[in-house]
C-alpha cells in the first residue's frame, strides 16, 4: 500500500528537529522523488504548518510616501465589475501585504471615487497580479485608478 510510505513522510517531516529556513526550501528539500498527488499535498501542509511562524510578519506598517512611490503598475476593469492589474514592488526591503486602491469613475460630467482594498503578497523587486470586484457606474464610464496607501513589511536581508 502507499499509504503506509505517505504517513512515514508526514511524520518524518513533523518530527524533524531541524527545518529548512524557507517554506520554498522545506519544499524543494522535501518533494524529491514524490510521485503521489496527496504525497504532495501533506507535504505541503507539513512545510506551511513549519514555517507558519516565519512566514507571518511580526509588524505590517503604513508604507511611506517613498515606499509608495516605488509601487507602479497597470489596472483597468476587464469583465463584469472586476478591476484588476500587475504591481511591481520597487522595494528593496519591503513585501507589500496590501494596497488601497481610488478608482475615480467620470459619468458624463459627474465624478465620483471609492477606495477599495486588496489583499496582496508582493515581496521585493517582485511584480504580482491583484483585483477586486467594484461599483460599475453606468454604461459609457471612464475608470482611472491609483494607489492611496499601502501596507507591508520589513524583510530581513541575509
Amino acid at each position: 500500500m502507499k499509504i503506509i510510505p505517505l504517513i512515514l513522510v508526514t511524520l518524518f517531516l513533523l518530527g524533524c528537529d531541524e527545518k529548512p529556513a524557507t517554506y520554498d526550501e522545506c519544499i524543494l528539500e522535501h518533494m524529491k522523488g514524490v510521485k503521489s498527488d496527496v504525497g504532495a499535498k501533506l507535504i505541503h501542509k507539513s512545510c506551511y504548518e513549519k514555517n507558519k511562524k516565519q512566514t507571518t510578519p511580526k509588524e505590517i506598517k503604513q508604507l511611506g510616501v517613498k515606499e509608495r512611490l516605488n509601487l507602479i503598475g497597470r489596472a483597468s476593469l476587464g469583465y463584469s465589475n472586476y478591476y484588476s492589474g500587475n504591481i511591481y514592488n520597487g522595494n528593496e526591503s519591503i513585501t507589500v501585504t496590501e494596497l488601497k486602491v481610488k478608482i475615480t469613475t467620470v459619468d458624463g460630467k459627474k465624478e465620483s471615487s471609492r477606495y477599495y482594498i486588496s489583499n496582496v503578497n508582493i515581496p521585493p523587486l517582485t511584480s504580482k497580479s491583484f483585483g477586486f470586484d467594484i461599483i460599475l457606474a453606468g454604461n459609457g464610464s471612464e475608470y482611472s485608478w491609483a494607489i492611496s496607501s499601502a501596507k507591508g513589511y520589513e524583510v530581513k536581508q541575509p
